[in-house]
């Protein structure tokens, strides 16, 4: 039956073998402290720049999603563009340079922090003078490159405003033009006049045409032979019939004209109105666009130039030589354990075959 873990065995065996803890971590202290020393210093120089809204954003300032929309900037600043441009410009890329990603995972770092309005740009090289300036190129050319884009945006949202007021203008200008050349009010006025006048001659006429056909009634008795009279008012009543049909025809026709004519007022009047109101709302956004050109995007600025960093940033020798020693420690420890199990085995094999022998 195999032992019990004796807690007790295991420390007297740890505390037999400290020689064995002390030669591991202090190796791996001098290891890890002479390999820091040995390696090249590099100094990171970091930059400053705040966002701030445009009008048209002002109120959302503080809200979270606007806040969290401000990690494009980031992109901003981390343009191979510009970075290409920083490379050439401190002369940091030879013939046998690692490809452009490589350096700039290694030279340059941005972040916009967490729930602010600042973008921190940092920049690692050996000199730390040439550091805080490549920080600095970075972070000017991002201010330079967001009044680009910025620029580009209200100057295109500024033409479409003027192309929308231009077309408006013409519209108005066709509308006004058809209402010129519409008949004057006083044509309507003079036609209803008119169609007042006939729609009396109309009443007129039916009430002598029903009075000569109740005299051609009252004169042709059934039983009584055809006479003069009767002829000269059967004559008089087709007269009328005729003469109230006239009437009646050219008063259907000028009362069509009529209505077509007020239809055909109203409708220009309508587009009149409607174009003269839509040109308006056009110079409104237009003279908006002109006052808020420029200002209606974010706007990056520096805030803080950084300064010519004195310590370096890397090796960093205390994390270094405390990562060292835990690392020895820890694997010392897991060794000893080992070796403490299978001492224990050995023991508990060697004690059962003596007790069958």
């Amino acid at each position: 039956m195999p032992e019990p873990f004796d807690v007790s065995q295991y420390a007297a065996y740890l505390r037999q073998r400290w020689k064995f803890f002390a030669l591991a971590c202090g190796s791996a202290v001098c290891i890890a402290l002479l390999g820091s020393l040995l390696l090249p210093k590099k100094y990171t120089a970091t930059v400053s720049i705040v966002i701030e809204p445009g009008s048209s954003r002002s109120a959302n300032v503080v809200s979270p999603v606007y806040l969290e929309s401000l990690k494009m900037y980031e992109t901003f600043a981390s343009s191979d563009v510009a970075f290409e441009r920083a490379l050439d410009q401190f002369h940091l890329r030879g013939p046998e340079s690692p490809p452009v990603e490589t350096l700039k995972k290694a030279i340059l770092q941005v972040t916009k922090v967490r729930d602010t309005r600042i973008l921190l740009i940092s920049a690692t090289l050996a000199d730390p003078r040439k550091a805080l300036e490549f920080a600095q190129y970075i972070a000017g050319e991002t201010v330079r490159l967001n009044q680009s884009v910025t620029g580009e945006l209200s100057r295109d949202s500024f033409a479409a405003a003027e192309r929308e007021s231009s077309a408006a203008r013409e519209t108005l200008d066709r509308a006004e033009a058809d209402w010129a050349r519409f008949p004057e009010s006083g044509s309507i006025d003079a036609l209803q006049e008119e169609l007042a006048s006939l729609a009396d001659r109309k009443e007129r006429t039916q009430r002598d045409l029903m009075a000569a056909n109740v005299e051609v009634a009252g004169l042709k008795p059934l039983s009584a032979p055809r006479s003069r009279e009767i002829s000269a008012a059967e004559a008089k009543a087709a007269f009328l019939a005729k003469q109230a049909s006239s009437v009646d025809q050219e008063f259907a026709q000028k009362n069509s004209y009529l209505s077509r004519l007020m239809s055909r007022r109203d409708l220009l009047q309508s587009r009149v109105e409607s174009a003269r109101k839509i040109y308006e709302n056009t110079e409104v956004r237009l003279r908006e666009q002109r006052s808020a050109a420029g200002l209606d995007g974010d706007r990056l600025m520096i805030i803080d130039s950084g300064t010519v960093p004195s310590r370096p940033s890397s090796p960093k020798i205390l994390r270094n030589t405390e990562a060292a020693l835990l690392l020895a420690f820890i694997a010392s420890l897991i060794f000893l354990s080992i070796s403490f199990t299978s001492a224990r085995r050995g023991r508990e094999a060697a004690e059962r075959y003596r007790l069958h022998a």
